[in-house]
């Protein structure tokens, strides 16, 4: 009864607050109507503010109130012909307690309603009714309710001096329409990965903006909750927002608030109905895929991929192979200068035709939907079984256990000289395959915006890629004479061939790492098998194949040769592939940080802790990124770092295909690994891309400057 006796002197309470009139309290409230012309004039059309003061401290809420709360209602009572629109929101502010997030407004809000009274109105005065309900909150919650009424006089509808600046501040608050604002706003959903990407692209020539938020009128939609990733592509800012576990299926359009500040914005709140796209887009106008947010020309890109290609002949993946060819140069010593100039060509068009064959394939594989960046391949455990296979053949080669091409050296000089021809085309080949697995230095943004633009521009960046790795070998064709630095050929050849061989049997050894890294131990024991196999065939064709051996004993070593590679692929290999390991090694810890899984819904709840955030997008199959590893974020003062700064350090490992890491990779404008994003701590703060190679003082600056 106490609590009846309560509840009912509160109801009283109310409706005596509530009392009509102009304006009206309700426990922290002050509603008021408000009116922006002193008079009405038939026909015409004229503004009127619901306004609300609250209490310090105590907020109402907008249209989507969030997690929680009740937007602010409005029912009109108008004279018989009046028509009221729709009511216009200011742009609301983002409202944390406890992790509950809400859209609402604090301090006062005056919510703008036009009315057009009709043209034959003959009426002297003209009464303007509303009931406003509305929910207050501060550590708890109220509703409350006003009736509110004001009476205006029939004349020319001239606006009030007296309240300009109000109604002037009230529309300055509302968000502008995008259009005619020279902004451009797209929108994506990306079910897979249960999230919707809101597109933002700056007027031409404008920097985008350093921080947007977007506020949904749909509810519910997002998760109100799940800080929203922002990402610079270019001139775009990319804004990912997670899906509600609530949301049901996906609205049509996309509308809401989105607030701008920073670069080209300054300031500004944007009002976005955009229509949401089952799939992203085609770039947005304004949009280039560049990394840190900034505009790569085709020049500079151009120039990037030259030197990232350059770069490349000293990477450790395409070492063993720029040994051989070394090796063939310094056995070419004592040749023509022409014949010198002939193999260095060779080698060269077989670099450049590689990297354009490859900007092909990857071309046709991306029209066809496929989600795939650069190394590709090497996501394929046939491919990297294969290329094992190779280079251990090659490497038994440079042993002396068999000779290339050697039943076919008495069969001419001519022959011999295209057998030679041949193996300079496949060396470049082969080193540039070996190639993919790495980044060089400017490679990333040259390769991430080559991957964004038309046919012919990716062509062309992955030309002059190849012309930089296939430079050194041109300007010896041009220059034979730099081989005089070159020791003179001799015994001591033999011993640098077989030198040469154990860096291939070395890469042999990091390929079939590889292939483990997604198999389990007994698929890589299946593949040593295998290779065991084809060591034993190409033991029997340098033993009875050589030129001193009949016919009928070249062709019996060969046929063995041929069943013992082909057989063994079909028993061993192709079942191997397919023995994919129960244990993923995409969390492991290295160097004692404790690395999580990487997925878009595992960021934002990284980020929505406000901590600091380390990603590191890496795969088995790239030397650069266990380099990295090794040498940057394994010391114990990198692990020491994270630890006091509380980082959470997430692990993007894309050794297999992944659809959701390759799209996060292109957020950023790259194509491939390695990537380091750092995310400063705070929710919402712009992320950090770290370089290529990285050093654990280049970290330490991420982390400590930002």
């Amino acid at each position: 009864m106490r609590w009846f006796g309560v509840g009912l002197t509160f109801v009283v309470a109310s409706v005596a607050l509530a009392a009509e009139g102009p304006e009206a309290r309700d426990q922290h409230v002050l509603a008021a109507l408000v009116p922006e012309v002193a008079s009405v004039a038939p026909g015409k059309s004229f503004a009127v503010a619901v306004r609300l003061r609250m209490d310090k401290g105590w907020h109402t809420y907008w249209k989507n109130s969030g997690d929680s709360g009740m937007p602010t209602s409005v029912e009109w009572h108008l004279p018989e012909g009046f028509v009221v629109g729709p009511l216009r929101w200011p742009t609301p502010e983002r409202i944390d307690i406890g992790g509950i997030v809400s859209y609402g407004y604090h301090g006062e809000v005056r919510l703008l309603a036009d009315i057009t009274a009709p043209k034959g109105w003959t009426g002297a005065e003209a009464i303007l009714g509303a009931k406003v309900g509305w929910l207050m909150c501060k550590e708890e919650c109220i509703p409350g309710e006003a009736r509110l009424e004001v009476r205006l006089p029939r004349g020319d509808g001239a606006a009030d001096p007296s309240r300009a600046a109000e109604f002037a501040g009230a529309r300055a608050a509302m968000p502008a329409p995008v259009r005619g604002s020279g902004w451009d706003v797209g929108a994506y959903a990306a079910p897979d990965t249960k999230t919707i990407v809101l597109r933002i692209a700056a007027p031409a020539g404008s920097v985008a903006p350093d921080r947007a938020y977007f506020f949904p009128e749909a509810s519910p939609l997002v998760d109100h909750a799940v800080p929203q990733v922002p990402v610079v592509v270019g001139g775009v800012r990319e804004l990912t927002m997670a899906l509600s576990a609530a949301a049901e299926g996906l609205p049509q359009r996309l509308a809401g608030a989105l607030v701008l500040e920073g670069g080209a914005a300054g300031k500004r709140a944007l009002e976005v109905d955009v229509p949401l796209m089952q799939s992203a887009p085609p770039q947005i106008a304004g949009a280039t895929a560049a990394p840190k947010g900034e505009d790569i020309p085709l020049g500079v890109a151009l120039c990037f991929a030259f030197i990232g290609g350059l770069v490349l002949n000293v990477m450790p993946c395409v070492l063993p192979v720029i040994s051989l060819k070394v090796f063939s140069f310094m056995r070419q010593g004592g040749d023509r200068p022409a014949t010198v100039m002939a193999h260095s060509l060779v080698f060269a068009a077989g670099v450049v035709a590689s990297f354009l064959a490859l900007a092909g394939l990857l071309l046709a594989l991306r029209a066809a939907g496929q989600a795939i960046g650069w190394g590709f391949q090497f996501q394929s455990p046939l491919f990297v079984a294969a290329m094992c296979a190779l280079v251990f053949v090659l490497s038994l080669s440079l042993f002396g256990v068999f000779l290339i091409g050697g039943s076919l050296m008495g069969a001419g000089a001519g022959l011999a000289a295209r057998e030679g021809m041949a193996g300079s085309f496949f060396s470049g080949v082969l080193a540039t395959t070996l190639a993919t697995p790495c980044t060089a230095p400017f490679m990333g943004a040259a390769l991430g915006f080559a991957l964004a633009q038309s046919a012919a521009v990716t062509l062309a960046v992955f030309l002059a890629l190849g012309s930089g790795m296939a430079a050194p070998y041109l300007i010896l064709a041009a220059n034979p004479a730099l081989l005089r630095i070159l020791p003179k050929p001799g015994a001591w050849m033999e011993t640098f061939k077989q030198a040469t061989g154990f860096l291939m049997m070395g890469t042999a050894v990091w390929l079939l790492w590889v292939f483990g890294a997604t198999r389990s131990p007994e698929a890589v024991v299946m593949l040593v098998a295998y290779l065991l196999l084809l060591g034993l065939g190409c033991w029997a064709v340098g033993q009875f194949a050589g030129p001193a051996r009949g016919r009928a004993s070249r062709v019996a070593a060969w046929s063995c040769a041929a069943a013992l590679a082909v057989g063994g692929w079909l028993w061993l290999v192709v079942p191997a592939t397919g023995a994919v390991g129960a244990v993923r090694a995409a969390a492991a810890a290295v160097g004692g940080i404790p690395w999580k899984p990487y997925s878009a819904a595992a960021l934002q709840g990284a980020l929505a802790t406000g901590k600091p955030v380390f990603v590191d997008f890496t795969a088995e199959w790239c030397l650069s990124c266990k380099v990295n590893e090794r040498v940057a974020l394994a010391p114990a003062s990198t692990v020491d770092l994270f630890r006091e700064r509380g980082v959470i350090a997430l692990k993007a490992d894309w050794t297999a295909r992944d659809p959701e890491i390759t799209r996060a990779l292109e957020s950023f404008g790259r194509s491939g690994v390695p990537l380091y994003v750092y995310y400063p701590a705070g929710k919402g703060g712009a992320p950090v891309v770290l370089p290529e190679i990285i050093t654990p003082g280049i970290v330490r600056r991420a982390i400590e400057g930002n």
